[in-house]
């Protein structure tokens, strides 16, 4: 019998679009054996219901505590991966962001396996101050010696990593993401509106200051005004959320937007929704307004980073 492969993926938090992207590869994959590292206690709803019952390729599970930030941590992790690492007879190993990604290559001579790298974001946009931003991207130079191939999930990904890091090479592989369009996708209507009820507008994500958040509370301060039967739902979790309602009672707008927390069944939240506003500062790539547009749900949305390309440059 030809023997499986076996394919290790490492990211630092499985939560948002990067835990949706390596989930898809993961189930959409059941040809390849799985060994997944990350940090779960970042790990979000939808992945914990996974964790419950993961599909039957993923062999292995394992916890360990990746942080956002470099540190002397990162060197015990790696001790900790190499010996987990070595009970198995490993294929690829898959490493997804700066850390995965460092995790990864780095892992390199030890394995011998062949190495994939995914950016989503992370080291590629200029976000961590001119000094950081420097010293990441010298970092990415030194470990594309150390990596097979590059699979970016948008063109404006590579185009980055081509501008910033190296020039396009063999090792790239332009590889977008997606999302299942449903069976009843032709008979999907956006919401009527009506006189008698608010107007409700959505938007999902992780509460980071990168996704904007606050650009579109203080844009619902001027929305009010013209339209005052106007309500905004925030569906989502992280570190910005306190200041985030801070923002909210400093504009009084307490009776206007709520903060609600992150929803499983995200397509039925989006279907309560007559407009999806998608405010983020950078994204590689943007599964929000992909999601809405397949439910049938009109977006509004910034143009920045890959989502150009998924708005199709505002269509």
């Amino acid at each position: 019998m030809k023997k499986r492969k076996c394919i290790v993926q490492i990211v630092r938090a499985p939560s948002g679009g990067i835990r949706k992207h390596i989930l898809d590869i993961i189930v959409g994959c059941p040809q390849f054996d799985f060994i997944l590292i990350t940090n779960l206690d970042d790990a979000d709803p939808v992945f914990k219901e996974f964790y419950k019952n993961p599909s039957k390729n993923l062999k292995l599970i394992t916890h360990c505590n990746i942080t956002d930030k470099p540190s002397l941590k990162d060197i015990s992790n790696l001790i900790y991966i190499y010996k987990e690492l070595k009970k198995y007879s490993i294929d690829i190993i898959h490493g997804h962001g700066a850390k995965g990604g460092l995790y990864a290559r780095l892992l390199r001579p030890l394995v011998g396996s062949q190495i994939f790298y995914t950016a989503h974001g992370g080291s590629m946009h200029s976000m961590h101050g001119k000094i950081k931003n420097t010293v990441y991207r010298y970092v990415e130079k030194v470990l594309y010696y150390l990596t097979n191939t590059l699979v970016f999930e948008s063109q404006h990904s590579m185009l980055e990593y081509e501008n910033k890091v190296h020039s396009s090479s063999e090792k790239f592989v332009l590889n977008c993401n997606s999302v299942a369009i449903p069976e009843n996708f032709d008979r999907l209507k956006a919401k009527p509106i009506s006189k008698s009820h608010p107007i409700i507008i959505g938007a999902f994500g992780l509460l980071r200051h990168i996704k904007g958040h606050d650009i579109l509370i203080e844009a619902m301060k001027e929305v009010i005004h013209i339209i005052p039967n106007v309500q905004l739902k925030i569906y989502g979790d992280g570190e910005e959320k306190l200041e985030l309602n801070k923002l909210i009672t400093k504009l009084h707008l307490e009776n206007s937007i709520v903060i609600l927390p992150f929803k499983k069944e995200i397509q039925l939240a989006m279907q309560e929704c007559h407009i999806i506003a998608h405010p983020s500062r950078f994204e590689s790539f943007g599964y929000v307004p992909l999601e809405a547009t397949i439910n049938g749900v009109p977006v509004v949305s910034s143009l920045e980073g890959g989502l150009k390309e998924v708005i199709d440059n505002g269509n």
